[in-house]
């Protein structure tokens, strides 16, 4: 879990360092820079999907729960910070985008979670 935290701090780090503005020290502050926000919310997004196949590839609860508690707050962020500061057509393009891939995530979950616990419960 611990290098699951630093992976997820140096995607941070990397993320900040391509939007770093010349003159100014390393921050993690967005400055307002809405390609910067959108960069977190994607590459947070994709990290979280990533974090979710490990979790259900090594049949791990505490991965799949931190994944799903990342893709939330990311869909949080979305919703409330990201979207609103688009223009009309690109927020309708986002809402279909992240409803894609909240259907994607629901997908993988009932696809390869579901007949798991059952067997548990049966065995046990």
């Amino acid at each position: 879990m611990l290098l699951a935290v630093l992976t997820f701090c140096v995607l941070n780090i990397e993320i900040s360092s391509v939007f770093i503005e010349t003159g100014r020290n390393f921050s993690l502050e967005t400055y307002g820079n809405l390609a910067h926000q959108l960069a977190y919310s994607l590459s947070w997004l994709i990290y979280s999907i990533g974090l979710l196949v490990v979790g259900i590839k090594w049949k791990t609860s505490k991965v799949r729960w931190a994944a799903l508690i990342l893709m939330v707050g990311t869909a949080f962020k979305i919703f409330f910070m990201d979207l609103w500061r688009l223009g009309q057509l690109y927020r309708v393009a986002s809402f279909i985008g992240l409803a894609a891939v909240l259907i994607l995530v629901s997908f993988l979950y009932q696809r390869f979670m579901t007949g798991k616990d059952e067997e548990v419960e049966q065995e046990g």
